[in-house]
Parts: C-alpha cells; sequence; structure tokens
C-alpha cells in the first residue's frame, strides 16, 4: 500500500490514547466500550434489520460528511493552539503545559481517528446501497459499527474538550 494513504499511524495513535492514565495500559474497558459493544450491535443489527434502506443511507451520508467536515476545521484549530508561546513558565505551568500538550495530542488522535471512520463509513454506506441481498446486509452492519464508534469516538472527544477548555474558564 502507498504510504500516501496508509492511515495505519492514525488508528495506532487513536488506540494508544485509549489507555488508562495511571498505569499507561491499555484499558480493557475502553476497547470494549469502543470496538467490542459496536461489533455486537453490528451482529444484532445483522439479524434483527438487515440491509439498511437508502433513505437512511442518504441521511446517514449526509450526517457523516457534516461530521468529518466540521472535524477537520476542529484540527486546524488545535493546530492554531498548538502554535501559541508559553506563558511566563513556573513550575505548576510547566506541569499545566505539558498536561494540556498531552490532552492536544489525544485530541488530535482521536478527531483524525474519526475522520478516518467517518470516510470509511462513508465508503460503506455509499456500497451498501448499491448491492443487494446478504452481502448489502454484511456491509451494512459493518457500516453499523463505524457509526458507532464514531459516536464513541466524538463523545470522548468531545469531552476531552472540554476537560482542557474547563480549566481556561
Amino acid at each position: 500500500m502507498s504510504s500516501k494513504i496508509n492511515a495505519w499511524c492514525i488508528v495506532q495513535d487513536h488506540l494508544d490514547t485509549l489507555s488508562n492514565e495511571q498505569s499507561n495500559e491499555k484499558s480493557l474497558l475502553d476497547i470494549l466500550v469502543f470496538y467490542v459493544a459496536p461489533l455486537v450491535a453490528a451482529l444484532l443489527f445483522y439479524f434483527m434489520y438487515g440491509a439498511i434502506e437508502k433513505d437512511a443511507i442518504a441521511a446517514a451520508i449526509s450526517a457523516l460528511s457534516i461530521f468529518a467536515g466540521l472535524l477537520i476545521n476542529v484540527l486546524v484549530l488545535l493546530y492554531s493552539i498548538s502554535l501559541r508561546p508559553p506563558e511566563s513558565l513556573n513550575k505548576d505551568s510547566v506541569e499545566r503545559l505539558e498536561l494540556e500538550k498531552r490532552f492536544l495530542r489525544q485530541i488530535f488522535a482521536n478527531i483524525s481517528y474519526a475522520i478516518l471512520n467517518a470516510v470509511l463509513a462513508t465508503v460503506l454506506l455509499v456500497i451498501s446501497g448499491m448491492v443487494a441481498g446478504v452481502i448489502a446486509k454484511v456491509i451494512s452492519s459493518i457500516s453499523v459499527a463505524f457509526c458507532i464508534n464514531f459516536v464513541l469516538t466524538l463523545i470522548m472527544s468531545l469531552k476531552r474538550i472540554h476537560m482542557l477548555l474547563r480549566r481556561k474558564f
């Protein structure tokens, strides 16, 4: 695969944020919430509903496209925040600056991953609208898992941004 489109580094950076802050080890609960729960929901969707209807596909594609565009703007905002010069430095402000940098790195990784997730979910939704039968059901279910993971990642990013900015206000 071309290094220009290999997005594994985005996935890896996001996975690195799913760790316990105290022990710095991967959080089993985070893995369960962000990956196992969406897969279980996708399996339930497969057996209960099957394929996503055309109207729902169009609505999901529209929503994901809008969110992806807005999230790209958030990445630009994060970049501009990272460029600002530090305030006068004392021991407390150095610790706070390091905490902010860590939060900004995590938020950057999570939002980049959410954008990638939205793109992949959109592609899968388009494909599911073009096929029929069992293939449509499988692709629809995978799309559901991506969409749930997208929403969970978005909520986590929102919480991290809130915590970062809460200290400013």
